[in-house]
């Protein structure tokens, strides 16, 4: 916005991208970490066992999880990137103007962080507000030096 007028379908065409390199990543990323410790427990439990794990309910299981895991970190981060992209979707659609999408995108943006932090302090039973005003704070901190970084 600071360097110009904002054309909506080069924020969804960049959004897209970049959030299928997310999700990409994700899901390869976790799935060799999860597959590679999960091999290594099997491959413990097989030793103590003596016998071969692999085709067993616990094998196969492992190898379930392992998967389930990476399509979660996976789809998480697409899907909070095209919930931050539907206002340039409506605006894209003359529905709302460009100006309008980028601070509902902002807003949705800053609700999902807070969300999350408040999700947080639940599961760890801790402030739920403060957690979510930490995460807050964080996220927002990100965005500033990014902005500082790319010179915006």
């Amino acid at each position: 916005m600071a360097s110009g007028a904002v054309n909506p379908r080069v924020i969804i065409g960049i959004g897209l991208g970049a959030s299928l390199a997310m999700g990409i990543s994700g899901f390869s990323g976790a799935y060799m970490v999860e597959r590679a410790e999960r091999k290594r427990r099997l491959d413990r439990l097989k030793r103590a066992m003596l016998t071969d794990l692999g085709k067993t309910m616990h094998g196969k299981a492992s190898h379930f999880a392992s998967i389930w895991t990476a399509l979660v970190d996976a789809v998480s981060p697409f899907m909070a990137a095209v919930i931050s992209m539907l206002p340039f979707f409506l605006a894209s659609a003359n529905l709302i103007p460009a100006s309008a999408a980028a601070i509902i995108s902002v807003i949705l943006i800053m609700s999902m962080i807070f969300s999350l932090g408040i999700f947080l302090g639940r599961i760890s039973k801790e402030n739920m507000l403060l957690s979510g005003v930490r995460t807050l704070a964080a996220g927002i901190l990100a965005a500033v030096v990014t902005a500082l970084v790319a010179g915006i």
